[in-house]
């Protein structure tokens, strides 16, 4: 599963990388965090060990998905058809 937005500025996106790095470490399981571009965000999860999605990746979209940031006025508008992942869209990966 990937999510991926633009944020506001790079103090956003710094600040909304930290909110997921801390759910992350609090459910000891690690997601692939990239910023480039200076305000391009994409968080992928994935158990790499595991070959895919495991329940630990769910676990970690959905208590992303419970606390909100401040950060989440940055971002688009959630799709009903998709997955929560703060407030924005999830992906499954190919």
């Amino acid at each position: 599963m990937s999510r991926s937005f633009v944020a506001k500025n790079f103090q956003s996106s710094m600040d909304y990388l930290a909110a997921v790095g801390a759910v992350a470490e609090k459910a000891g399981h690690h997601p692939d965090l990239h910023l480039t571009d200076y305000r391009s965000v994409e968080v992928r999860l994935f158990t790499h060990d595991r070959g895919g999605i495991t329940v630990n990746d769910l676990i970690v979209a959905a208590v992303r998905a419970a606390n909100q940031t401040s950060t989440s006025r940055s971002l688009p508008p959630r799709s009903s058809a998709a997955p929560a992942f703060g407030n924005s869209r999830f992906h499954l990966m190919r």
